[in-house]
């Protein structure tokens, strides 16, 4: 049966009701099932300080280089929105980068501050009334269990300086969509390999872009973000680290292979990074 739901990300009506319990909008590509006003608990992974800066030295060294690449080699202001406990935050600042962050975990910003000297806000964006003082604003894994993604990057938006840069890697629904179904089929639920998952939001690149424009960032590049090392979800079940590493090396070599082949127009990796520009 076919319901017509308001999509909260791109305000079609072309939704309709999928199997795994959440709605599918045929307009922007994405998905939503929670659309409450807290947010989507994170892994439990998310709160093992080492685990999760491990599993994403290379990413945030990737990501920063990019970042850096987009300013020319400027280096001002950041704001890290959902900072963790702090690793990318340390990465940037030690090569010159000031830095601040947004944490509502008590524990890890508490370690970001403590062990990094960091200034670190404990409440969400909407709620700080920042200024518009950021060269750059950056989100990993984030925007997909927050409340409003549109309305976030709008604020974003609004505390960038005139040129400044969102720079966000997030959970590709193009991929866990039939990730999903595929880790409800016998022999993957015998493994226990979970190789989907599902936020609040499912987000694809086409959504990306879609909430983006929305927002009125221009210059948007989406792309494939290299996936974290090892196993720090747990999703490979009685397979064990090593052997998951090698096969997200082969999928992200064959998802850059698409990506270059269809110039860029298709995106298939796990995560996707997204680039954008507020207009000077």
């Amino acid at each position: 049966m076919t319901e017509k739901m308001k999509c909260p990300l791109c305000g079609s009506t072309e939704t309709k009701i999928r199997p795994g319990g959440y709605t599918g909008c045929a307009e922007c590509g994405g998905a939503f099932m929670d659309t409450g006003k807290g947010l989507s608990p994170a892994s439990p992974a998310e709160n093992n300080e080492l685990v999760y800066h491990q599993s994403k030295k290379r990413i945030f060294a990737e990501g920063l280089n990019d970042i850096e690449k987009l300013t020319g080699g400027r280096k001002g202001t950041l704001l890290d929105i959902g900072c963790g406990h702090g690793y990318f935050m340390k990465l940037a600042s030690d090569e010159g980068w000031k830095v601040e962050g947004i944490e509502i975990s008590d524990s890890a910003a508490k370690y970001a501050k403590s062990n990094f000297g960091f200034t670190v806000h404990t409440k969400q964006l909407g709620e700080l009334g920042l200024s518009s003082r950021y060269d750059v604003v950056t989100l990993w894994t984030v925007l997909d269990v927050l409340p409003s993604p549109l309305e976030e990057l709008k604020e974003i938006y609004r505390i960038l300086k005139p040129g400044g840069i969102l720079f966000l890697r997030i959970n590709n629904f193009s991929f866990h969509r039939p990730a999903l179904r595929l880790g409800e089929t016998y022999l993957f639920r015998k493994l226990k390999i979970k190789p989907g998952i599902m936020q609040r939001w499912g987000i694809t690149g086409k959504t990306l872009v879609t909430l983006l424009r929305k927002a009125e960032f221009c210059d948007i590049k989406v792309y494939n973000s290299r996936m974290t090392s090892g196993d720090p979800y747990g999703s490979g079940g009685i397979l064990g680290g090593m052997l998951v590493s090698a096969v997200k090396n082969l999928y992200f070599g064959i998802s850059q292979i698409i990506f270059i082949l269809t110039l860029g127009k298709q995106t298939i990796s796990s995560s996707i990074i997204a680039a954008a520009r507020k207009q000077k």
